[in-house]
């Protein structure tokens, strides 16, 4: 599945796949980076997500297009709108409303 996100006017496509138990702590990881960058104040749902990886392996999802200097240099408009592109796969129920 790819993801398609605008920034600064471009559109970037994300593509995301399944990820297997021996990853899903470092996307995670990387999920958690994510939050914090976007100065989340609650990251209840990273914990959340973490227990339902317990339970779900193939409902985790990793960032496939994006390299780890990408990833390492988002600034926090790009994690937010990255955070939102996420939480409508993730979570179609919240009709958008941010969940980080």
């Amino acid at each position: 599945m790819k993801v398609k996100i605008k920034l600064d006017g471009q559109e970037r496509e994300i593509e995301i796949s399944g990820l297997k138990r021996k990853h899903a702590r470092d996307w995670l990881k990387k999920m958690r980076t994510i939050a914090e960058k976007a100065k989340a104040e609650d990251l209840s749902a990273v914990g959340d997500a973490e227990e339902f990886l317990d339970y779900q392996d193939k409902q985790a999802i990793e960032f496939s297009s994006l390299s780890k200097e990408e990833f390492d240099n988002l600034d926090i408009e790009e994690a937010n709108k990255i955070l939102s592109a996420i939480g409508k796969l993730l979570f179609p129920q919240s009709k958008g409303e941010s969940l980080f």
